[in-house]
C-alpha cells in the first residue's frame, strides 16, 4: 500500500510553526527527547530543513520552545489549584500537590523536557530564565494564597524538590502505584505543614516574638 502523499500546500498559510510544534509533541510521547531530531520532524511534517530553519535555527529552540508551551499550560494548572475554595491550609496546599502530580503524570515526556537536564544544562537558554521566573511567580502566589505560611519560598522549594522526586520516580517506574502517588502527597502535605507548625510555634515561643500587646 502507497504512502499517502504528502500536504505541503497547507504551510503557505503561515501554520508550519504550528504544525512543527504538534509533531514534535508527539514524537517526544513516541520516542522521548533523546531520539528527537529535526531531521525526523521534517519527514514526519514532511517539509524541508530550511523551512524548519526559518523558524527554528536549532534542535534546543524547538524543544525551548515546547517547554515554555509546556511550562505555560502548568502555570495555568498550579493558579488553578491555589484558586479553587478550601475551608483549611491543608485543603488548599493539597489542590496544589495534585495539581503538580496530575500534570506530571499525565505528560511524562513533556515534564522530562520541562525539567530535565537537555535544557537545564545550557544556562544560555531563554527557557530556563522564564522558568525561574515562573517559580518565582509560583512563590508569590503560595504566599498570596496561604497567607498563614510565614516563609513561602521554603515551602515552594520543599514542595517542588518533593513533588519533582516522587513523580519522576513513579515516570522512571522505579517504585508505586498511581494511586500511592497520590497518597504519598497527601501524606507528605500534612508533615510539612507540621513541620512548618512546629517551627512556628518555636518561633512564636522565643523572646521578642510576642504579638500582644506588652505586659504593663
Amino acid at each position: 500500500m502507497s504512502s499517502p502523499p504528502r500536504a505541503k500546500s497547507r504551510y503557505h498559510h503561515g501554520d508550519l510553526r504550528r504544525s512543527l510544534l504538534d509533531a514534535a509533541l508527539l514524537m517526544l510521547r513516541e520516542q522521548g527527547v533523546e531520539s528527537f531530531s529535526l531531521r525526523k520532524l521534517g519527514e514526519r511534517v514532511g517539509v524541508s530543513a530550511p523551512a524548519i530553519y526559518h523558524h527554528f535555527q536549532h534542535k534546543l529552540d524547538l524543544l525551548a520552545a515546547l517547554a515554555e508551551e509546556g511550562l505555560q499550560a502548568f502555570e495555568q494548572g498550579l493558579g488553578d489549584a491555589l484558586a479553587q475554595p478550601a475551608s483549611t491550609l491543608k485543603e488548599r496546599f493539597e489542590h496544589l500537590a495534585l495539581a503538580y502530580i496530575d500534570f506530571a503524570l499525565a505528560q511524562p515526556e513533556l515534564y522530562e523536557l520541562m525539567m530535565g537536564r537537555t535544557l537545564w544544562r545550557h544556562p544560555e537558554c531563554p527557557y530556563t530564565r522564564r522558568a525561574r521566573a515562573s517559580f518565582r511567580r509560583y512563590t508569590q502566589a503560595m504566599a498570596a494564597a496561604l497567607p498563614e505560611v510565614e516563609q513561602p519560598l521554603r515551602l515552594a522549594q520543599i514542595t517542588w524538590s518533593t513533588l519533582h522526586g516522587l513523580v519522576r520516580m513513579y515516570n522512571d517506574g522505579l517504585a508505586f502505584a498511581r494511586s500511592d502517588v497520590e497518597a504519598i502527597a497527601r501524606r507528605g502535605v500534612t508533615l510539612v505543614l507540621l513541620q512548618l507548625a512546629d517551627t512556628t510555634t518555636t518561633a512564636a515561643d522565643r523572646p521578642g516574638c510576642h504579638r500582644g500587646p506588652a505586659p504593663s
